[in-house]
């Protein structure tokens, strides 16, 4: 298979960069939207292989991927297939998904809810949002009526902590 690296740059953007975000923008641009809306079709109707198919979208978070968990959500009429869209969301997402937090924590469904609040966990974990961007959310957050999305304040707030208290006992660089 020839690649066409020249124009898989010009369609991701990235001129004449590189590293890991583009390596992995520039592999969903050679697999195809058509693959990567499958793969997401394929984890959320949880047939074998969805678990892989799973893996690879979290390895390779393509924008694609999000946009259609969000489609899914926003326009599927089956409840079982919003809440597996989100819930994969919520695995997938990068920093580019946290601006659908405010309305999944506002959707009527608890699980979407909940979800939602899984994801605010998720990307603080993996360091692709701060703290200061999702301190408007914490507060949302710890107000809902909903316990499951109280549940991940908490377990939210208690990783903070932690973090700053490991960060205040750590040994000083060279």
């Amino acid at each position: 298979m020839q690649i066409d690296w020249a124009g898989t740059a010009l369609n991701i953007g990235s001129g004449e960069g590189g590293g890991t975000e583009l390596a992995r923008d520039a592999i969903s641009e050679i697999l195809g939207s058509e693959a990567m809306i499958g793969a997401v079709e394929h984890y959320i109707t949880y047939i074998d292989g969805s678990e892989l198919a799973r893996s690879v979208l979290i390895l390779l978070r393509p924008k694609i991927a999000m946009d259609y968990c969000m489609k899914v959500y926003r326009e599927d009429g089956n409840s079982d297939r919003r809440h597996s869209a989100i819930e994969l969301l919520r695995s997938i997402g990068d920093r580019r998904a946290f601006e659908w937090v405010p309305e999944l924590l506002s959707d009527p469904d608890p699980t979407i809810q909940t979800w939602g609040a899984g994801m605010v966990d998720q990307l603080l974990f993996a360091e692709f949002i701060g703290l200061d961007e999702c301190r408007q959310i914490l507060e949302i957050m710890s107000t809902n009526p909903n316990p499951g999305v109280r549940r991940y304040h908490e377990l939210i707030l208690q990783y903070l902590q932690s973090n700053e208290d490991s960060e205040a006992v750590a040994p000083n660089g060279p």
